[in-house]
């Protein structure tokens, strides 16, 4: 009876080693050598396995067999877990095709304007100077209540228009939404009373082979919570330049009120941070344009992307070289340990600051560099595993294919190579300015020092011829 009970769990042990072997040969990361030694070492134990299964006869030795292939069967059950979370995540990534815009018919609370029926055939105010959605948005609109038009060149009229009941009802997008509830009193005394999603195609990235040839990642870090496709403020603009041959990695940080022109456009320059209210796409052609440079893939991530990682490992600890003050609490000069709400408010933090966006800048180095010594020195990264994927679901996308993120993880994990890795700031001088998005209002923007994005473009050229 026992060595029939045995010989069951030993069946079982086997299918389970057989759908890991599945697993790791299906997720291809590993190199050959590695995948080859696996093999081998599970068909080695699991043929002494079977033979002592057929051979012992005592029920102490059979009860020992089964205690090893119930243990055996389910180091391999975990381990496959594992590599399919793996491989859902990596396919998961990078298919989303499309990014969402969302913009936002509103009221004043006390109108009698309660129901998107009753704006039918009056005044709707617009701020769609500069958006190339606008016709797309309005015939959207039209199909749901037809209005009349009123254009408004300035924000705060369009705004103060609405309050004083001047204006049935307004259009406008996310971002001048957020703009208008800057101003307490209209956060206050209006109400959204409908949306409307524009959903705009991403372009094809590159087709490259990334452990043979440099690339260039875009890695854009947007203003907002929520699903990672909605369009918005890009506020973390790094370009990171990778050469697999010469194992160097070279990451160049843009402040994001850099006033640069948004590619394709005329009129005013605008903010850096603004590309990202017209698409991924923007941003990376902006960015092409200022630094003379071919960026190849993007990563983007939002404001839950940092809170749900930093909290998973367990908070990390960044250092300050000054004591102040964030919305959060209070920096001390010297190492913190920050929580994940506490490790966005230090990254996001500037206006304390007489360097403004540099120190900001500084600081998103600080909590990236502060992440990167967590997972890899120490073993936060095996132990939570599971919950820092689960915690980038829906925060986290890139171009990259899966199939080059295999092939660039297969490559390092079978020269286990030691990377270089240098950054640079871009630099400039604090001014105020009109701005594409908001043609009528002066901003602050950040005139870029032509000196260091010299030196950037020379950098990245460099880096990427180097053999």
């Amino acid at each position: 009876m026992m060595k029939s009970i045995n010989k069951t769990f030993y069946g079982l042990s086997l299918f389970s080693a057989f759908i890991l072997l599945v697993m790791l040969v299906l997720l291809d990361v590993l190199p050959t050598l590695y995948l080859a030694g696996i093999i081998v070492t599970i068909v080695f134990v699991y043929i002494i396995l079977g033979a002592l299964c057929f051979k012992i006869k005592n029920k102490i030795g059979n009860i020992i067999l089964i205690i090893l292939e119930c243990l055996l069967g389910g180091i391999c059950l975990f381990a496959s877990n594992k590599i399919y979370e793996t491989n859902d995540f990596l396919e998961a990534v990078n298919t989303n095709k499309k990014e969402n815009i969302i913009y936002y018919v509103m009221v004043n609370k006390n109108s009698t304007n309660q129901k998107i029926n009753d704006i039918m055939g009056k005044e709707l105010g617009t701020y769609l100077e500069n958006d190339k959605n606008r016709e797309q948005v309005l015939e959207k609109l039209n199909k749901k209540v037809e209005t009349y038009e009123k254009k408004y060149n300035n924000l705060s009229t369009l705004g103060n228009e609405l309050l004083q009941n001047k204006i049935d009802a307004i259009l406008v997008s996310g971002f001048h939404k957020e703009r208008l509830e800057e101003q307490k009193e209209f956060k206050k005394s209006t109400k959204v009373l409908y949306k409307i999603k524009i959903s705009l195609t991403k372009k094809e990235t590159s087709d490259l082979d990334i452990v043979k040839n440099p690339f260039s990642i875009y890695i854009s870090g947007i203003d907002t919570n929520g699903p990672i496709n909605t369009v918005s403020r890009s506020d973390v603009n790094i370009v990171v330049t990778v050469n697999p041959k010469t194992r160097e990695i070279l990451m160049t940080f843009i402040p994001r009120d850099y006033y640069v022109t948004l590619s394709g456009t005329s009129g005013p320059k605008d903010k850096l941070t603004h590309a990202g209210l017209y698409g991924i796409d923007m941003s990376v052609a902006t960015i092409e344009d200022l630094l003379n440079i071919k960026i190849d893939y993007y990563i983007r991530v939002n404001f839950d992307t940092l809170v749900n990682v930093v909290d998973t490992i367990g908070g990390v600890d960044v250092y300050s070289d000054m004591d102040f003050k964030t919305y959060k609490g209070y920096i001390k000069k010297g190492y913190n340990h920050l929580n994940g709400e506490e490790a966005l408010a230090f990254s996001r933090e500037r206006k304390y600051f007489a360097e403004g966006d540099r120190k900001r800048g500084e600081h998103q180095e600080e909590v990236i560099r502060a992440i990167l010594n967590k997972v890899t020195s120490s073993t936060v990264m095996l132990t939570n595993y599971s919950s820092i994927l689960k915690s980038l679901n829906n925060t986290f996308e890139t171009s990259i294919p899966t199939s080059e993120i295999k092939k660039f993880v297969k490559m390092q994990l079978k020269d286990m190579p030691k990377w270089n890795i240098t950054t640079l700031n871009l630099d400039g001088v604090g001014s105020n300015a009109n701005t594409y998005s908001i043609p009528n209002e002066s901003l602050y923007v950040m005139i870029p020092d032509e000196k260091t994005v010299t030196k950037a473009q020379e950098a990245i050229h460099n880096l990427k011829k180097a053999k």
